[in-house]
Formats: C-alpha cells, sequence, structure tokens
C-alpha cells in the first residue's frame, strides 16, 4: 500500500484528469524529479498506468472533480499549509463527438473547471495551471494566432468551453487563486495514445492494412507537439516565474498538413496505401483547418529550443508503429 506520509510535504501536485494522455506522461516526468504527485480520475478517457500506483510519491483519487464526494476525498488527503501546483488536464477529448452533443463540453469541459476553482478555494495557496486549446481562437487561416492580439472566435463547443474556462479563471486570481497559468496547446502527439488522428488511422489499419479514410481534404494544416515537448515548455514557464500570463505553446513553424503527415506515416510504417479523403477541408463540425499559434511570450520567458512540427510527428510516429 502506498504511504500517505508524502502528502506532509510542503508542496505537492494535484492533477486532474492525471491519467489521460498528457496527464499521464505529465506524472511520470514530475515522479522522475522526485515530485509529489495526487491525481484525480474518473477513468473515463484514461492511458492508466499500472506503474504508477505502487510509486512512493504517487496517490489516487477516483472519482469525478465535478462529485463533491471526490472533491471532499482530496481535501482529507491534504494539509493547508502546502503549497499547491493545481493541473487542471480534465476536458472532453472528443471534439467530433461534442459538434452534435455540446452537453459533453458543458459537462466534461466548463463544470470541471468550475469544480476546479471551487477545491482550489477550499485548499487555498493555490497556483493553478490550465491546459486550454488553439481551439478558443477559431479560423484565422491568414494570421499566426496571438494571446493578446487575435480576438477570440471559437467555432466548437469545445473551444466555446475552455474560452469560458479562461474567463472563469481569470475572474478566481487573487479570490479562490493564488496565481494562474493559461497554457494554450496546439495539437499534441506521443504515447499512450487514447484519441487523435494517429489513433483513428492506426485502428483503420487493423482491419484493413491498406485502406484509409482520412477526415477532410488532406490540407489541413495544423501545428504539433510532441507530448514530451509541450511538458518541457510548461515546466520551463513556471520555472522562469511568469505569472498570471496566458501562454501559446506551440513548435517554431506554421505547421504541417495531413498529406504531409501521411507521406511520412506510410514510410515509417513501410505501408502503400489507398487514401480516400473527404471533400471538405474541415474534418467535422467546428474543425479549424488551417491555425497557427505565435510564440512571442514563450521565448521571452526565456525559451530557446528550436522543434518544428515534422519532427514531433516523427517522433510520435515512431512510438506508434503499427
Amino acid at each position: 500500500m502506498v504511504s500517505h506520509l508524502f502528502l506532509w510535504s510542503r508542496q505537492i501536485n494535484i492533477i486532474i484528469g492525471g491519467l489521460g494522455f498528457i496527464g499521464i506522461n505529465l506524472v511520470r516526468t514530475l515522479l522522475r524529479k522526485n515530485e509529489k504527485v495526487l491525481v484525480i480520475d474518473d477513468f473515463s478517457n484514461s492511458a492508466v498506468g499500472k506503474d504508477l500506483f505502487t510509486h512512493q510519491n504517487f496517490e489516487f483519487v477516483a472519482g469525478d472533480i465535478n462529485n463533491s464526494a471526490t472533491r471532499d476525498s482530496i481535501l482529507k488527503k491534504l494539509k493547508m499549509e502546502q503549497e499547491v501546483y493545481l493541473w487542471h488536464l480534465a476536458a472532453n477529448s472528443d471534439i467530433r463527438a461534442s459538434s452534435s452533443n455540446p452537453y459533453i463540453d458543458l459537462e466534461r469541459t466548463l463544470n470541471t473547471t468550475l469544480s476546479s476553482i471551487k477545491l482550489a478555494g477550499e485548499i487555498r495557496h493555490v497556483n493553478f495551471l490550465f491546459s486550454s486549446s488553439s481551439a478558443i481562437y477559431g479560423n484565422y487561416p491568414n494570421q499566426r494566432l496571438n494571446e493578446t492580439k487575435t480576438f477570440p472566435n471559437p467555432v466548437s463547443s469545445y473551444g466555446i468551453s475552455k474560452l469560458a474556462s479562461e474567463f472563469f479563471l481569470k475572474s478566481s486570481i487573487g479570490v479562490e487563486l493564488k496565481t494562474l497559468l493559461i497554457f494554450r496547446f496546439p495539437n499534441v502527439i506521443g504515447s499512450p495514445l487514447t484519441h487523435g488522428f494517429l489513433f483513428d488511422w492506426l485502428k483503420q489499419l487493423q482491419q484493413s492494412r491498406n485502406k484509409l479514410n482520412v477526415l477532410g481534404d488532406g490540407n489541413q494544416k495544423k501545428q504539433y507537439l510532441h507530448v514530451d515537448t509541450l511538458i518541457s515548455m510548461m515546466q520551463f514557464v513556471i520555472q522562469s516565474g511568469y505569472k498570471n500570463h496566458v501562454i501559446n505553446l506551440a513548435p517554431d513553424d506554421d505547421g504541417v498538413t495531413i498529406k504531409q503527415i501521411l507521406k511520412m506515416f506510410q514510410k515509417v510504417n513501410n505501408l502503400d496505401l489507398e487514401i480516400t479523403f473527404q471533400k471538405t477541408s474541415e474534418g467535422w463540425r467546428g474543425d479549424v483547418p488551417v491555425y497557427s499559434l505565435e510564440t512571442d511570450t514563450l521565448k521571452r520567458a526565456g525559451w530557446r529550443e528550436s522543434h518544428t512540427s515534422m519532427r514531433e510527428i516523427e517522433k510520435g510516429l515512431h512510438q506508434n508503429l503499427l
């Protein structure tokens, strides 16, 4: 049984949605650095890592953050004088599903934020870290998206819920929240996959080795980061001392197209595919087929590493061979 003594530490990372794709990679990174981690997850979209549950610095609460009993369980495990870093990663990850049922995003994206704010207010002394999205911007195919200069105009219920979450969080600074960092993510690739284009392709090709149906016309052009790079960027910003900022996290290019990714996907897996595209540029209702995040704020924080979408994609493809 995992010891609860570590919860007496002066600092702890609480990760809501810590068994999801990004969450489980973040947890492993923090544990490697000997940091203390308390994960809350309802297993709705988990990439469960059984190895974590025996780690001396890992603690777990099973449940939905929207449930008051779950929040009470978390509070019982904490000492009020602890310095808390509260990572809110829980959200609906199936954007296509919520395009036909926006209540999914209301419950799993916006309400989880409101519940996380409530938890933060009960804990006190919380440094809040929020995973937002490029989806909050909407369609601006001919410009780089800037945190302060680009007017947010989301076209999906997911983007709307993320943007509303940002507003609620900003209004909580100095009340429920001690500090706040909002990270706007691009598309993220890596392992273990739970959703996304590569997850869909691999699933299709398990049934048919040479036929692939691709969402959109293949000309969608987006930025990609490997999950390891994303986590490095977030940790760098935290360590830089930035507080109460909204920060785009993205590579140094303006993205790659689905057709370019398909070419590399076939090369890596030694495939010659019969590919069928849709006639529309959008893969689904609310899809943003072309976007590019500006990263000036990240660079002002001191980030100097160079990354390209194609190199990040290649790393992810090699991790997830057919």
